[in-house]
């Protein structure tokens, strides 16, 4: 069985346009607070993160925008803030399951990947791999993961430092309208 090459996969989705959510279902110290649901925003080279965490009977959003015009956080806790911030650093610089991804797209050499199966996740046909990186470094060693035939992740499961991280499409689509990017409060510098 064979299918396209992981690495035209992650070379396509550096110019995919997107929105999808994933269910994140994480486990291990650490990890639990970044279980809940993600959506993530690509229309190049504008980029937004929205994620949804409960905290006992709270539920909390926050989103990130990375725009021609800057970067900024948005917050919701009663009462919707958005700040601008320096700099390119994002909330998805701790979640291991962006790393994972962002690992894969950017030193696609470092890993091999086997094909093992197309699979059908938020509609779409995955194409699925089982990865391992050719050195240990400090991020994942092994996983699966499964993309779009334009590179756009639909599952990843994988441990990282004693973490298990599962990340599967629930929603997706190929349109993303420009007011996605609108903040949905002025910020404040």
């Amino acid at each position: 069985m064979s299918g396209p090459k992981l690495t035209d996969l992650l070379s396509a989705s550096k110019t995919a346009q997107y929105k999808i959510t994933y269910k994140i279902t994480t486990a291990g110290a650490g990890a639990e607070g970044f279980s809940g649901e993600q959506t993530w925003y690509f229309k190049p080279p504008q980029s937004r993160f929205d994620f949804s965490v409960s905290q006992g009977s709270q539920k909390l959003t926050f989103s990130f925008f990375n725009r021609s015009d800057g970067n900024f956080y948005c917050f919701n806790a009663g009462q919707v803030q958005c700040l601008r911030v320096q700099g390119t650093s994002s909330p998805l610089d701790q979640n291991a399951a962006a790393l994972a991804q962002r690992s894969l797209i950017d030193n696609p050499g470092s890993y091999g990947a086997t094909f093992t199966s197309t699979k059908t996740i938020a509609g779409q046909a995955g194409q699925c791999y089982d990865v391992k990186a050719n050195a240990t470094s400090g991020g994942f060693t092994s996983g699966s993961f499964c993309y779009t035939k334009d590179g756009v992740p639909l599952l990843s499961s994988f441990s990282v430092a004693g973490q298990s991280w599962s990340m599967e499409a629930t929603n997706y689509s190929a349109t993303v309208p420009d007011a996605d990017f609108e903040l949905p409060a002025k910020a404040a510098n």
